[in-house]
């Protein structure tokens, strides 16, 4: 087993504490999926600590009422960011994970490495996902972070309400909830609105980046509607398409895409049918239809939907095809070296998709191979419930803000989906 110092030490001496003291290995290459995380230190790494030397430095911490930063520069602060670029996309990273023992109440046991979570809902209606969370929970292959019934005793409580009720986009239910109210500062929502806004901290699959805020929020993959019938890339399996495109219309980047003509492409329209309508005939039909394409692709395009992300995307992942990302506000699910797997075009460029694959089809297997990789470590069934614990956890540790204070002021997304429902009342009423 191979591991990387942090040099150098943290200068012990510096610091205060004795050499043994400070944990001198941050994680392996098989926990870090072959690369070094660098400066970025993940709590689930904190696993492969020595014991003993996280006992002993947690130890000295108490005594010194301090912190110090693991893997991070020593003259960075709580919860400074590094910002990198993925085509046009900015992609947001903290540079150091803060570890203190000093303080009481919920921050003072935040900073061990497995976390009790309890899982609730406010809404007791089909749009809550609290079924699939439990079932992704119970697959968990890390184990770190354990499920309690005791929203008392957890230290992070995880609201899976993923759309709400559709007449009530304000979350009032969710944020009159008596548990939420009392655990506010350790309370998160799990949110796949089309057209969210931040009314509580959490993990948001479809925010826009310019509403996007790294204080109170986290990308997240979809953890709802699975398509059974997409399975592992085979090797040798002969991919004709060059690249396809199966879904309905809707907005300009999509109507740009059903205009591509390419000899080994394929674009189909499916207007007639609705996705969300789980009980209809052609459910079953659909889902192995766009399964069977996906398996023949090699470039999936996945442009944005009625939200900045899209359920395709992370499919087209787990089918081993390179997406082509056509969303100029999604924010990208921190984890993925994003650029490696991935071709991100500006959406008025879609009509650029047959030249820019065609460019990058000499490097399809390495691509494909990378994109495969990369959902079965960060969005897979057994690992997506301990990296959305895990952005939960950043959350908490760079909170400058209290959330009492930062959830009761409503953001620019929120008069502007308030003006939306105004409108759209008017309109029903006439």
């Amino acid at each position: 087993m191979c591991y990387r110092s942090i040099a150098p030490v943290l200068e012990a001496k510096a610091c205060g504490f004795p050499a043994g003291a400070v944990p001198e290995v941050v994680g392996d290459a098989a926990t870090c999926g072959g690369r070094w995380p660098g400066r970025r230190l993940r709590s689930d790494m904190l696993t492969r600590l020595d014991e003993l030397h996280v006992a002993n430095c947690l130890g000295e911490l108490g005594a010194s009422g301090g912190g110090v930063f693991l893997g991070g520069p020593r003259h960075a602060s709580v919860g400074s960011i590094q910002r990198g670029t993925l085509g046009h996309f900015a992609r947001p990273r903290l540079s150091g994970t803060y570890v203190s023992s000093a303080g009481s109440g919920v921050h003072g046991s935040l900073w061990s490495s497995s976390m009790e979570v309890f899982l609730t809902t406010a809404y007791d209606t089909p749009y809550s996902e609290l079924p699939r969370l439990l079932a992704l929970s119970s697959s968990d292959r890390f184990g770190v972070h354990r499920i309690t019934d005791s929203p008392s005793k957890a230290q992070i409580i995880l609201f899976a309400d993923a759309r709400a009720d559709l007449d009530d986009w304000r979350f009032s239910r969710l944020r009159m909830s008596p548990l939420l109210r009392q655990y506010r500062e350790k309370s998160f929502i799990y949110c796949q609105a089309d057209q969210p806004w931040c009314a509580q901290s959490g993990l948001y699959t479809s925010m826009p980046r310019g509403s996007f805020n790294l204080a109170r929020q986290r990308a997240c993959a979809y953890i709802s509607t699975p398509n059974q019938y997409i399975l592992p890339p085979m090797s040798g399996n002969p991919r004709p398409l060059l690249f396809s495109f199966v879904g309905r219309g809707g907005g300009a980047v999509r109507e740009r895409i059903s205009s591509l003509r390419h000899t080994r492409g394929h674009i189909e329209r499916t207007d007639e049918w609705d996705f969300f309508a789980s009980d209809s005939a052609k459910h079953g039909e659909m889902k192995r239809r766009f399964a069977e394409v996906l398996a023949t692709t090699k470039f999936a395009i996945c442009p944005r939907g009625a939200g900045t992300s899209s359920f395709r995307l992370f499919e087209a992942m787990a089918a081993g095809c390179v997406p082509v990302i056509l969303s100029d506000d999604w924010v990208p699910p921190e984890g993925p070296r994003w650029e490696d797997f991935s071709l991100t075009l500006p959406e008025s460029k879609a009509a650029l998709i047959p030249e820019v694959v065609e460019h990058y089809e000499s490097r399809f297997n390495l691509m494909a191979h990378a994109s495969r990789r990369a959902w079965q470590e960060w969005f897979a069934p057994d690992v997506l419930f301990h990296r959305m614990i895990e952005s939960c956890t950043e959350i908490l540790r760079s909170r400058r803000i209290p959330e009492r204070i930062a959830g009761w002021m409503p953001d620019r997304r929120y008069f502007r989906l308030k003006a939306r429902a105004v409108k759209a009342r008017l309109i029903t009423c006439r």
